[in-house]
């Protein structure tokens, strides 16, 4: 009876552990985001954001950017003291018309940061989750994450987060981010009247003609007067002397 009765409290002790799946979330919840804990989903907003710091123009301007194939940070951070011990991420398009579409790369971030790995969603680097086998209370973590290529438009990062086993938040949304860096010309700026052919070529035969003659009258000007000026001067040097 005895043994019977460990083996059950061993069993129930190690359930919650199995179900908090500390090696991050599976693949069968990239799309709904949602963890297999068996609680209800908390109905308001959470006390965690991505902080998007790294996505504003430099210029100052309102909202978030992103140029295609840059490398940007990204922060999972609890706000007002809270901490997190599981979570997934992932850059997915702001355009639901078309079902889901992951955008972006995240980078491996095992090489430094052990508690965190690419998720399988369906590519291994569309997403990140924890690794946290021994439940510590995370208050920020950082990824670095690709943007992905042109004209994919704005995207958003969505996000669920595990406060404890049997509270969380799913399917979180950052604010949109836009694309920059990819736009087309301005037809304005490549439209309308060619140039001047006259204002972008040679000068004629005719108008080098007429200002290398144009050159040597002012030459003969020039050695005209100083012989009359000399001519001046020496007269008057003769009339000096002759007084």
């Amino acid at each position: 009876m005895n043994s019977v009765l460990v083996f059950v409290v061993s069993f129930a002790s190690c359930v919650p552990l199995a179900l908090a799946l500390p090696g991050g979330a599976p693949a069968s919840v990239c799309e709904s985001l949602t963890p297999g804990h068996g609680a209800a989903v908390q109905p308001n907003p959470s006390s965690y954001m991505i902080d998007l710091s790294d996505f504003m123009m430099p210029n100052g301007s309102s909202g978030y950017y992103y140029t295609p194939g840059y490398t940007y940070t990204i922060t999972l951070m609890g706000t007002g003291g809270a901490t997190f011990r599981g979570f997934l991420i992932q850059g997915r398009s702001s355009d639901m018309g078309m079902g889901i579409t992951y955008l972006g790369s995240f980078q491996d971030p095992a090489p430094s940061n052990a508690n965190a790995r690419l998720s399988s969603c369906p590519r291994p680097e569309d997403g990140v989750t924890h690794v946290n086998p021994q439940r510590l209370d995370f208050s920020y973590m950082m990824f670095n994450w690709t943007a992905p290529v042109a004209d994919s438009g704005p995207l958003q990062f969505y996000y669920t987060t595990v406060q404890v086993f049997d509270t969380y938040w799913v399917a979180e949304k950052s604010p949109v981010i836009q694309e920059v860096g990819a736009a087309t010309p301005d037809p304005a700026a490549t439209t309308g009247m060619p140039p001047d052919p006259a204002a972008t070529t040679a000068p004629t035969d005719a108008m080098t003609t007429e200002n290398n003659m144009a050159g040597s009258a002012m030459l003969n000007f020039s050695i005209g007067f100083s012989f009359l000026f000399t001519m001046m001067g020496a007269l008057l040097a003769v009339f000096g002397f002759l007084q």
